[in-house]
Formats: structure tokens, C-alpha cells, sequence
């Protein structure tokens, strides 16, 4: 039975995880797209929605072709490697603000 549902807690980790990293780097683009690309040429570089940008990090995404076959995760890194997927797209964009408001 512990089987069973920590098969099930896996499943639904990971449907979470798929839908969230789009959502979280697709709106660091975004941002990032606004505060960085937009002001350099308005005329030349179009505005684009919320949906636009995470369609452009999952084409992205999938045109780089990542492997994860080669790479042993240990049992401490699983926790490790949880963490830096719920958090490296705000850090990356605390970053941009920072460089945003402060060197601009």
C-alpha cells in the first residue's frame, strides 16, 4: 500500500513539475522580454502576451534537446534538485529586477 501511494505522490509531482516550470520560465521571459529586449528597439521587436512567452521557452526547451541519461541523481540530490526547479526561475528573475532597476 506505501508502494501504491508513493507511486501515486510521484505521478502527481510530476504532472505539478511539468506544468509549473513552463508557467514559472515562461514568465521570466516575459519579463525579461519587457524590461530588456523591448527597450532596445520598440519599432523593430513586437510585444508579446504571457502565453506567447511560455510557448517560445517550451520551443526553445525542446529545439536543446537536454539528456539526462548520463547523470546518476543520488538520494540526497532528488531534494537538492527539487528545490533549484521550484526556485531557480525566481532567483533568475530577482536578478533581472535587480539589474533592471538598478543599472538602468
Amino acid at each position: 500500500m506505501e508502494i501504491l501511494l508513493g507511486c501515486i505522490g510521484l505521478i502527481v509531482l510530476t504532472i505539478v513539475l511539468l506544468f509549473y516550470a513552463p508557467l514559472a520560465w515562461g514568465f521570466v521571459l516575459y519579463k525579461y522580454w519587457y524590461w530588456f529586449l523591448l527597450p532596445i528597439a520598440p519599432e523593430f521587436i513586437i510585444e508579446i502576451t504571457y502565453i506567447n512567452a511560455v510557448g517560445i521557452w517550451l520551443m526553445t526547451t525542446f529545439v536543446k534537446h537536454i539528456t539526462f541519461k548520463d547523470l546518476k541523481v543520488e538520494e540526497d540530490d532528488k531534494y537538492k534538485n527539487f528545490i533549484t526547479t521550484l526556485t531557480m526561475p525566481w532567483i533568475t528573475l530577482g536578478i533581472g529586477w535587480l539589474y533592471y532597476h538598478f543599472l538602468f
